[in-house]
């Protein structure tokens, strides 16, 4: 079992003509089993680009990630990709369903990838059933609202029993009941199943269900708060 993401000196580079621009810079910082941590800051300050080097999408320029003894930097692409595959289940805010199969095939999706039997629908409903989604596994995506698109993103992200739950502005097309039941949802993976659930957004609506919030500004870490002191700094 995971029990933390050590994010050890991280630097991001990308190219930019001649020359090079930083994007993150040096970061350090441990995140732990069992609590819903949020990375918070203005767009472009780095936070899509670091959980996607915590979950080997992208490379990083130097520094390391270590998740249970294993290091990412000396992973081959290929083992980055069964890694994630393995242990890494991904919640994004456009959902990315698949229009021509039923909910419960689109969240059967990574069980299809592993090639795994016929058991692989009867799974992904029962998943569904315990989010909410009771009687409506046979309907295709634009049948469906969107709170309903989202819990399907989480049955598909859940299903291979993943250690990491990865969360890009998971509730930022949500109205604000929605978003609360998915965030209660995300909360009760994190310290029910004791698993680690990162959340990157911008939705100060959400902030409150975090047990703790890193704050990003221009490609570094400017804070690392419990939740109920950063959002006492937002509101003063």
């Amino acid at each position: 079992m995971t029990t933390s993401i050590a994010i050890q000196n991280i630097v991001k580079d990308f190219p930019l003509g001649d020359s090079s621009i930083t994007v993150l810079h040096d970061i350090s910082i441990e995140i732990n089993r069992g609590e819903l941590t949020m990375i918070v800051g203005p767009s472009g300050c780095g936070k899509t680009t670091l959980i996607s080097i915590i979950s080997g999408i992208l490379s990083m320029t130097s520094g390391d990630i270590v998740i249970a003894g294993n290091s990412l930097k000396k992973m081959s692409d290929t083992e980055k990709v069964l890694f994630r595959r393995k242990n890494i289940g991904f919640i994004f805010q456009q959902y990315n369903l698949l229009p021509a199969l039923t909910a419960a095939e689109n969240a059967a999706m990574p069980l299809f990838a592993d090639n795994v039997g016929d058991d692989a629908i009867t799974k992904a409903i029962d998943i569904l059933n315990k989010i909410g989604m009771e009687n409506q596994s046979k309907k295709l995506p634009n049948q469906l609202s969107g709170g309903q698109q989202q819990r399907v993103a989480i049955a598909r992200a859940l299903i291979h029993n993943p250690n990491i739950i990865i969360c890009d502005e998971p509730t930022a097309a949500l109205d604000a009941k929605t978003g609360k039941s998915v965030m209660e949802i995300l909360k009760d993976i994190a310290t029910t199943k004791d698993r680690i659930v990162i959340v990157v957004t911008h939705d100060n609506r959400i902030f409150h269900f975090a047990d703790r919030i890193i704050e990003m500004s221009d490609g570094s870490i400017i804070g690392d708060y419990k939740t109920e002191d950063f959002i006492e700094k937002e509101n003063t």
